[in-house]
């Protein structure tokens, strides 16, 4: 097996998640997709509902089907941004997890490096 195979086998992360009733599936970003949602972070807009859409540019990356396939393209930010935030900032949240984003993700992150250097 080749390096690449086993980058792309370890790679899929997938968490299922309950909201409301209703199963959804998050997946850790790829670097590529990672880049892209930090790029829009780093862009400063004038946009009302920025805020929204922030959470919505991150969730049309990480919501996947039950196998990380992604469910939405970039192109469905606004769809995304459209829905109940409360189940948006759920979904964030959850997401931001899975992907060790945050202090908590990078506590564990520092926790793990230091691990592997003993």
């Amino acid at each position: 097996m080749s390096i690449l195979d086993q980058l792309t086998k370890l790679s899929v992360i997938i968490q299922p998640v309950t909201v409301q009733g209703e199963t959804f599936y998050v997946r850790a970003i790829s670097g590529l997709e990672m880049d892209v949602w930090v790029e829009y972070l780093s862009n400063p807009t004038t946009d009302r509902n920025a805020h929204s859409k922030l959470w919505a540019n991150f969730l049309v990356k990480a919501l996947s089907d039950s196998s990380g396939n992604r469910e939405f393209t970039d192109n469905d930010v606004e769809v995304v941004a459209s829905q109940n935030t409360h189940v948006l900032h759920e979904l964030f949240d959850a997401a931001y997890a899975i992907n060790k984003m945050g202090e908590a993700g990078v506590a564990e992150e520092k926790k793990d490096y230091a691990v592997a250097q003993t």
